[in-house]
Formats: structure tokens, sequence, C-alpha cells
């Protein structure tokens, strides 16, 4: 039997939080600019790679049913 170590739920909530907080201070950051230059666009991705880990990360603390 391999020993798995134990995850910190608190680390791993904090880290939850962290990525929405980028998430939204992300989004606040592209209102009001033009969503055609590179730098919109590239922020977007930002987005959206912190939209996606916050969910992966969701799953590992509530697994769904």
């Amino acid at each position: 039997m391999k020993n798995e170590p134990v995850p910190n739920w608190d680390d791993l909530e904090h880290a939850l939080l962290t990525l929405r907080s980028i998430s939204s201070m992300l989004c606040l950051i592209l209102e009001g600019q033009e969503d055609m230059t590179d730098e919109y666009r590239s922020i977007e991705g930002v987005i959206q790679l912190a939209d996606f880990q916050e969910k992966k990360l969701q799953q590992l603390i509530n697994p769904p049913n």
C-alpha cells in the first residue's frame, strides 16, 4: 500500500479563493478595454486558465457524487 500525502484542506481552499480572486481582478482590468488587442486576448486566456484550474481544484475538494 502506497502512503499518499494527506492534503491540507485549508491550503486547497485558500488556493481556490486565490484563483477566483485572480479571475475577478483580471475581469475588472478588461472592462472598458478594446477586445481586439493582444494584451486583451492574453489576459482573457489567463482568466480562462484560472477558471479552469479553479473548477479542477473545486472537484478535488468536493468531488461529484
